[in-house]
């Protein structure tokens, strides 16, 4: 067999030692390499000299510390396993054309991405749930000490749904939330950047009153794999990136628009 010694492997012995090897060449990629490399080595060259009661507790002694670094590698490589981190911000410029017949509004942001990890790709996978419109107007893209920095302005028109029984002194929320389709949430994990402020303060949203502005992260379950068979239950999670900004209406305003004009 290529890569192991000279020795008679129809024997059951034999065996035993090529089905460790190869085991333990299962391993390596999660064991480190040298160490996995000088163990069978050392293992292989002892092997000859050693009589037949004394090659069979070899052997069990060989297993067990294999069976030891396997459960080990396997620790570790659980650990090192956790999703990368898209730190996110945004900064909102514009909210008009509110729509409550339709059901919808105009949001123009920008959005910003840092990560490390090179096979995102947020220009062709960026999911924005609820827009009935995306635009993009510009994107710039830049590597600093190893991560991308990623800027986008956008422009969406977002559907939701709001209750008007209160009007005039209804309070409602805007939502909008951010998701990559390429990857769940065991890859990729949205995480708020913030630092600054998230909208222009001098922008006026006619006829509302900003009560307050939230972002967080949040896992969107979803009962499908997408047609992956390779999911024994149909359902994935991804990570979202959500904002939600309560408003009220300016009922005064209204009053003196209506009654003096």
């Amino acid at each position: 067999m290529q890569g192991l010694p000279q020795y008679n492997y129809q024997e059951p012995d034999g065996l035993a030692v090529c089905g460790w090897y190869y085991l333990l060449q299962s391993t390596q990629k999660n064991v480190n390499s040298k160490v996995a490399s000088l163990l069978c080595l050392k293992v292989f060259s002892i092997l000859p000299a050693l009589k037949k009661s004394a090659l069979k507790k070899a052997l069990v002694f060989i297993f067990l510390i294999t069976g030891v670094l396997c459960f080990i590698s396997s620790s570790l490589f659980a650990q090192n396993s956790k999703p990368d981190t898209v730190l996110t911000g945004i900064y909102i410029t514009s909210i008009h054309d509110i729509d409550f017949k339709q059901q919808e509004y105009t949001v123009d942001f920008w959005l910003w991405l840092k990560y490390r990890n090179y096979d995102f790709d947020f220009l062709h996978n960026l999911e924005i749930p609820l827009a009935k419109t995306v635009q993009k107007s510009f994107t710039t893209a830049d590597t600093v000490n190893g991560r991308i920095y990623l800027l986008m302005k956008l422009q969406c028109v977002m559907k939701d749904s709001w209750a008007i029984t209160n009007f005039p002194f209804d309070k409602q929320t805007l939502r909008l939330s951010i998701e990559n389709s390429q990857y769940d949430s065991k890859s990729l994990i949205f995480k708020p950047d913030t630092l600054g402020k998230n909208f222009d303060p001098r922008f006026i949203l006619h006829g509302w009153i900003i009560d307050s502005f939230h972002m967080r992260q949040a896992i969107k379950p979803y009962e499908t794999a997408f047609g992956d068979d390779s999911y024994s239950k149909q359902h994935t999670e991804y990570s979202a990136f959500r904002i939600r900004l309560d408003i009220h209406r300016d009922a005064i305003g209204l009053f003196w628009k209506l009654f003096i004009g």
